[in-house]
């Protein structure tokens, strides 16, 4: 009766490859060695990414929240009037919550302005809004951002983006890691029909 093969998960030298070095080294193999490199490897990249990736999204998003909030740019609040009705049901049911209808205000400069903003459904013709005008021409009846909302957005992009990175190379890892099982496998596996023919003899 032919003995069963061993198989990576049995003896002595579980974990690694066949095809190693035998004696004093037998427990180190080749691609222990490749996936202890690069298990390391990935986590320096790691520690070195997800910081910086934290910091560059966070940056950018800060700049770019700031334009919004940046005192040097022309945006003023208006009081606007809806030249129609506005669509959909008050009451909420299928309707979106918000519907985009034209809108007129009289600017600074005494010139009648128009835009289409969003405003809740059923708001009928001649409601007033109030509309935030940016220097361009472009209205919306959302109020402009603030410096602490600016840097909560930042924060939470950093955040995001620092804990992206771990999250993929966790991904990447474990690809990696089934891959060299089922190579390891394959080795052992190739190993085995080699050696037991020689082992089988000396049992019987």
């Amino acid at each position: 009766m032919s003995a069963r093969p061993p198989g990576p998960e049995s003896g002595p030298e579980s974990g690694s490859c066949p095809g190693g070095a035998r004696g004093a080294g037998s427990l180190v193999r080749p691609c222990d060695r490749v996936r202890r490199w690069f298990t390391g490897l990935l986590l320096a990249g790691t520690c070195v990414a997800a910081p910086a990736a934290g910091a560059v999204a966070g940056l950018g998003c800060y700049r770019a929240e700031l334009r919004a909030v940046d005192p040097d740019a022309g945006v003023y609040a208006a009081d606007a009037r809806l030249t129609r009705d506005a669509g959909g049901d008050a009451f909420g049911g299928r309707s979106p919550r918000l519907v985009t209808v034209p809108v007129s205000w009289t600017a600074p400069d005494g010139t009648v302005r128009t835009a289409s903003v969003k405003v809740d459904p059923g708001s009928p013709r001649g409601a007033g809004v109030r509309v935030w005008v940016a220097r361009d021409g472009s209205a919306t009846a959302s109020p402009p951002r603030t410096a602490a909302q600016a840097a909560t957005a930042a924060w939470l992009a950093a955040g995001g983006a620092a804990a992206g990175v771990p999250l993929l190379a966790w991904g990447g890892w474990r690809v990696f890691v089934l891959v060299t099982d089922r190579r390891r496998a394959a080795q052992w596996e190739a190993e085995w029909r080699q050696k037991e023919p020689e082992m089988s003899g000396r049992v019987r």
